[in-house]
């Protein structure tokens, strides 16, 4: 995706799964998906312009999210479910907002890792096991 105003909705259900999703520059760009099965692959980077917006759901085991944004005032929400998942997120720039929240079960860790540079940014992060 490109320029101002870009939307992209992605729904995949399934085993082994790797996506891949850029934006660069413009701003209001917005990225939704749901992934539904284990060991998938989910990489999103958006660079450049502001006020962006993710929101991503995976559930199913030992799925992987990296997520890498460069900008300000843009806003993200992480949600994973079940046993062994991964999120690794990266932001530059300020007044950015994450919320990464994930619901474990018996089979797995899950394991949040972020780096926030700038100022004025939010996070959030919620682990819980059933």
């Amino acid at each position: 995706q490109s320029g101002n105003g870009a939307t992209a909705n992605l729904n995949i259900k399934g085993d082994g799964n790797t996506v891949g999703v850029a934006t660069a520059g413009g701003a209001n760009n917005s990225y939704t998906s749901t992934l539904v099965g284990n060991t998938n692959t989910q990489s999103v980077s958006m660079t450049g312009g502001g006020g962006n917006t993710a929101t991503i759901a995976q559930s199913g085991d030992s799925n992987t999210l990296s997520l890498t944004s460069v900008g300000a005032t843009n806003n993200f929400s992480i949600g994973q479910s079940d046993g062994g998942q991964t999120a690794t997120i990266s932001v530059t720039g300020s007044g950015n907002a994450v919320t990464a929240n994930q619901l474990g079960n018996a089979s797995g860790a899950n394991v949040v890792n972020i780096t926030s540079s700038g100022s004025g940014n939010t996070i959030a992060t919620t682990q819980m096991n059933r």
